[in-house]
């Protein structure tokens, strides 16, 4: 200690003088080699990490010792004794070993990769300080391994990359996920190659197979999600490296300044016999960290190699097989480093460089013993403030070194605990959280770690390796996280979290006092990025479709282009859209549609394809394995098809309509296919375009437009004859007879360049039809209400819709904010607003459409489609198209609807407490859960009587009783009919669905509004179910599968269809009169509103006649639902109250 004392002052008047004491402590910084009982190893590994969490590090090693042959081994550090635990581990060599908590449970378990007489890699379970072997959890069996653990699909699991040789001596490298919810990995499969900006797909040759070097999983670029860093040797012993960027955060890849993308960025580790370590420095950019590798490059040079690095490195020695170490030896707050490995005359060198205030380093003047093949790690084993430097490799003999740092009087402390935990909602699922920045005694450059749960104090969406109690590190590694917040996705839910901040030294302060959100929003992106990139390249003109094509419950995407590329066939793998591009060899294509026409139970995908200016006709068939191609025949120019059953006999045709050519002379063509099964398969062409209006242009759709059972056409467009005209057929085909459209009455508006849908907007029972275009008047974007099951010709324009008029679109529909009715997503041109792309939602109190909230504006010249992706009852949507602000840039994204997600959060939330439901009222009526409807009760199949028995067999009646859903009305429910051979099957009649109930694509149910339907079918046995489905597309169970033998002796007289029911007058004051078929005696008469409350019920009987009445005149004026239920006939009517 220095005193100094004051004796006298000039120019001051001093009171009372104290004497100054300055204390001078010593700062001494050494590292002293410790005696310690680790046997010398070579070509192996060594992990450090608290395995009994008793708040000290031990390690584990493995390798080649001189002495015992391979070793695998822990060490227990008793109060800085290291003591072998002689557990029972796989004796390895020529790999590596990781602590890693695979289970998280809060104890760090045990894997070692590598060989002893076959190649093996071992996952031993830490069961509170004992390790149990395992199966191993499906990881890969490699040695001259490389490992590195960490969460790459930000799903809060650990997953690994991992590099070595197989036992078929192949180099790989390999990226495994943990699978959700199971003891297992899964593996990330070959596929395609670099997607449309940058991101990077997992192909052989983007990520080679090496040994002899480094592997790494870190934030490089620091934008929330973990990265890929390699290098080493490949097959051909040539250098491999570089960065695989993950891009489930940033959107797009790094680029370099020679303007290529990912691994060829400015981070270069291209080495063999190499290492590379990655940190925070003092001068490394603050969105960054800083890259360091050393090894042989493709010359046979010893090359030193940074990256975020801006002081000199001709300072450091170049070294190979070695390796680097970043950490604060000297208690200053900044990263220090250590270098060993052997030079370019093979001489063993360690070297020990303290990094300066302003960035640059220094050589330290301590010595450490030069060693070759050989590893480097800080650790504060001894656990007193200042971190150890553990070596092992070769130098006269195998050597295992332990130098105990002593930085006397200077001990280094745990951060601060951190506090302003905050969260900002990003929007679709994507969410900031943030916090301040705490103080510590030396570092400035402080990382972080973020616990995040789904429970209080849960970490099922993290991975801390820390003791979630005292902070303290259970694994020697840096943070994960060096920015003072997170970006991540998440589905609607409740979390918790918190964060603990690590300084340079390794020291974890405690975790900061829990937060807690909340989450719930209607519309999550599909995140097609990762460390392998799934995002799909987008097309110009795309063409799309949402089917499920492998029978997995989900929708699968069917992505195309009417002007180039190929056609790609993307398949959901639950998280994902994952290509699969080899299932269909189809180019151009100008429609694709899908349905079930060999009866399998498996979708068959039909294509209008465009091959040299000429179409073509394709139908590729399921076969339960795999698909056949057919060539049906010509295709037709600006063509749709369909899949489905025009002649009620139970087996799906292939219908075409479109032009005849792409010249002034092309006429409408409507052609169909009906299968021949027999004949591997042929498809008989049946042309009916003569029983239609020859149009130059057109656009239709088919749907049972008068309930009458069977598929009728509208279709609109323009003839030279005649001008714009719209034309409404009806189908009189016989059942299983020659197929006959009949012209009818309608009023609906003509349109050229336009669509037409058949869809119930308002859930009464029928179909309407929405249709968009140019008109005589100009553009519409009309809604006309069927007014034909009431006996009218006239359809009834729906006025003040909100609609505005469009021309050149792409429409679809369908419930997807689960009120029960139907909405629109739309694209197209608008006159004076020019492209425009719209959700829109329907407001059934006053018929009208209003834009949604959730803005898909940015996408123009669009393909919309909807579809329930995940299989969950709910509407997801597809859109592809140009970005409305980048010109020639071409998007594709898809949707997932988190509606039902949302609501169950508020439900489970609200059920807590009545402050909540009071407080978020107005958020749990905007969220509304979908369920499916119930499943329908199903009546005996009856013979028709009045219809012949033909060569074809029995015309039979299959009905069932109207069912209830809890947002439909249950006139808007479609049902769907499966008829087959066999229990469950579905040879005869497909019904869209698979077994459990879930629609394969987002359509009306195969039957549509009907409560009965009609087929023409030879004697044999069948089974028969059916189910309802709801304006979301979201089916109920089927009804069990019942038995039926069509015979003779079936009872024809039973059903007598022939007959029609009638309801009238209609509209009526009060006194509604109703003739109805058949024979039997009694009647239920139920009368609902259009949310399906019953308003009117009477039991009655049935008059000679055939005659009943109802008076409904105490009813208020409006539109409501009247179902006639008897033994063998149920029939539901629209009738309106005035």
């Amino acid at each position: 200690s220095i005193v100094i004392k004051t004796v006298a002052a000039k120019n001051a008047v001093l009171g009372t003088v104290d004497d100054i004491t300055i204390t001078l402590l010593d700062n001494t910084k050494a590292l002293t080699l410790q005696e310690n009982p680790f046997v010398g190893l070579s070509n192996g590994a060594v992990s450090w990490g608290d395995y009994d969490r008793d708040g000290d590090m031990d390690v584990a090693v493995m390798g080649l010792s001189p002495l015992a042959g391979a070793i695998t081994a822990v060490y227990e550090n008793q109060n800085g004794t290291f003591v072998d635990t002689s557990q029972d581990f796989a004796r390895l060599y020529d790999g590596d070993i990781s602590w890693v908590d695979i289970n998280k449970d809060g104890w760090i378990d045990l894997v070692v990769s590598g060989y002893n007489e076959t190649v093996q890699t071992k996952l031993y379970l830490n069961n509170e300080g004992t390790f149990e072997a395992t199966d191993d959890y499906g990881l890969p069996q490699l040695f001259s391994s490389k490992m590195a653990w960490g969460d790459l699909d930000n799903d809060g699991d650990i997953d690994l990359a991992i590099a070595g040789i197989n036992d078929a001596e192949e180099y790989v490298f390999y990226i495994y996920y943990r699978e959700d919810g199971q003891d297992n990995f899964v593996r990330e499969m070959e596929t395609g190659s670099v997607s449309y900006d940058g991101g990077i797909t997992f192909y052989a040759s983007n990520w080679p197979g090496f040994i002899h070097g480094d592997l790494k999983i870190v934030d490089v670029d620091l934008d929330g999600d973990n990265d890929v860093i390699f290098s080493g040797e490949d097959s051909n012993g040539n250098p491999v490296g570089g960065v695989r960027y993950n891009t489930y955060i940033r959107t797009v890849a790094p680029i370099s300044s020679s303007g290529w993308p990912y691994s060829y960025a400015e981070i270069n580790t291209y080495l063999k016999n190499s290492t590379i370590e990655v940190a925070r420095l003092q001068n490394t950019p603050y969105d960054s960290l800083s890259v360091i590798s050393s090894g042989v490059d493709s010359y046979d040079n010893i090359v030193l190699k940074t990256s975020n690095f801006s002081g000199s490195t001709d300072l450091f020695p170049k070294l190979k097989n070695g390796d680097i170490a970043f950490g604060d030896f000297d208690n200053d707050g900044l990263n220090d480093i250590v270098f060993t490995g052997e030079n370019d005359a093979g001489v063993p060198i360690t070297e020990l460089f303290l990094q300066n205030s302003d960035g640059g380093f220094r050589a330290s003047e301590i010595v450490l013993q030069g060693l070759r093949n050989s590893t480097a790690n800080w650790v504060d084993y001894d656990m007193d403030g200042d971190l150890d430097l553990f070596l092992t490799g070769l130098d006269e003999g195998a050597k295992t070194l332990l130098y105990k740092a002593e930085t006397v009087n200077k001990v280094n402390m745990p951060p601060t605990v951190i506090s302003g935990l905050a969260l900002e909602d990003l929007g679709n699922g994507n969410v900031r959280l943030f916090w301040n920045v705490p103080t510590d005694d030396f570092s400035t450059n402080l990382g972080y770690v973020v616990r995040l749960g789904t429970t209080p104090g849960g970490t099922e969406l993290s991975n801390t390796e820390s003791d979630l109690e005292t902070g303290v590190r259970l694994i020697s590694k840096p943070a994960p996280v060096y920015t003072n917040f997170i970006e991540t996705q998440l589905d609607p839910g409740v979390y918790y979290w918190s964060v603990q901040a690590v300084d340079q030294g390794l020291k974890g302060g405690a975790f900061s006092e829990e937060s807690s959100f909340m989450l719930t929003y209607e519309w999550k992106l599909l995140n097609q990025g990762g460390i392998v990139d799934k995002r799909i390249n987008a097309y110009e003109n795309p063409v799309i479709r949402l089917a499920d094509i492998d029978n997995d419950d989900d929708m699968d995407l069917i992505y195309g282009s009417t002007t180039n590329g190929q056609l790609q066939v993307f398949k959901y793998d639950g998280k994902r859209l994952i290509n699969e591009s080899n299932l269909f060899n189809v180019g151009v294509i100008s429609d694709v549609e899908v349905g079930d026409v060999n009866g399998d139970g498996i979708t068959d995908v039909l294509f209008n394809s465009i091959y040299s200016g000429s179409y073509y006709l394709h139908l590729y068939i399921s076969n339960g394995s795999d698909f056949v191609q057919t060539n049906i025949d010509n295709g037709l120019y600006k063509a749709k098809g369909r899949i489905i059953d025009l002649n009620n006999d139970g087996q799906a045709e292939v219908v075409l309509i479109g032009l005849s050519s792409n010249l002034s002379t092309g006429k409408v063509k409507f052609y169909i296919f009906e299968y021949d099964a027999t004949s591997n398969p042929v498809f008989n062409k049946i042309d009916v375009s003569d029983q239609i209006a020859s149009l130059s242009a057109a656009s239709f759709d088919l749907g049972d437009i008068d309930n009458d059972q069977d598929i009728d056409l509208v279709m609109s467009g323009f003839s030279a004859a005649v001008g714009l005209k719209s034309y409404v057929y009806e189908n009189v085909t016989e059942m299983s007879g020659s197929y006959q459209f009949v012209a009818i009455e309608n009023d609906l508006v003509a349109t050229i360049e336009g669509t037409n849908n058949l869809i119930d907007f308002d859930g009464d029972g029928d179909l309407d039809v929405v249709i968009t275009g140019t008109s005589i008047a100009g553009d519409v974007f009309e809604i006309y209400e069927n007014q034909i099951i009431d006996g009218s010709s006239t359809w009834s324009l729906l006025e003040n819709t909100g609609l505005v008029p469009m021309r050149l679109g792409k429409v679809d529909l369908g419930d997807f904010n689960g009120d029960g009715y139907s909405d629109l997503l739309y694209s197209g041109l608008v006159g004076g607003a020019g492209k425009v792309t719209n959700l829109s939602e329907f407001n059934p109190t006053d018929n009208s459409f209003s834009d949604s909230a959730f803005d898909v504006s940015d996408i123009i010249d669009a393909d919309v489609e909807f579809g329930d992706l995940e299989g969950d009852g709910d509407l997801d949507f597809a859109i592809s198209g140009e970005s409305r602000t980048e010109s020639g840039k071409y998007l594709f994204r898809a949707y997932v609807n988190v509606r039902n997600e949302s609501a169950i959060v508020l439900e489970e939330e609200s059920a807590k407490s009545s402050e909540f439901r009071n407080g978020y009222k107005s958020l749990m009526d905007q969220f509304t859960k979908n369920n499916p409807p119930a499943t329908p009760v199903a009546n005996t199949p009856k013979v028709i009587s009045g219809l012949p028995v033909t060569a074809e067999g029995y015309p039979i009646e299959f009905s069932w009783m109207p069912s209830s859903d809890d947002n439909t009305p249950f006139g808007g429910l479609t049902y769907s009919l499966k008829v087959g051979k066999t229990p469950g099957g579905e040879e005869i009649m497909s019904s869209n669905s698979n077994s459990n109930g879930i629609r394969k694509s987002a359509v009306k149910g195969n039957v549509e509004h009907n409560t009965s339907w009609r087929l023409r079918l030879p004697e044999g046995t069948y089974y028969w179910s059916v189910q309802a489905v709801d304006a979301s597309y979201s089916g109920s169970e089927f009804s069990p599968s019942s038995e039926f033998v069509v015979s003779s002796a079936l009872g024809i007289e039973d059903v007598t269809l022939s007959e029609k029911m009638f309801c009238y007058p209609n509209p009526t004051r009060g006194l509604l009169s109703v003739q109805i078929p058949g024979n039997d005696s009694k009647a239920d008469l139920i009368v609902r509103n259009l949310v399906g409350a019953i308003v009117y019920q009477k039991s009655i009987e049935i008059a000679n006649d055939r005659k009943v009445e109802l008076d409904i005149s105490n009813l208020p004026d409006a539109m409501y639902m009247l179902s006639i239920e008897t033994t063998s006939f149920n029939k539901v009517v629209k009738i309106a109250k005035e």
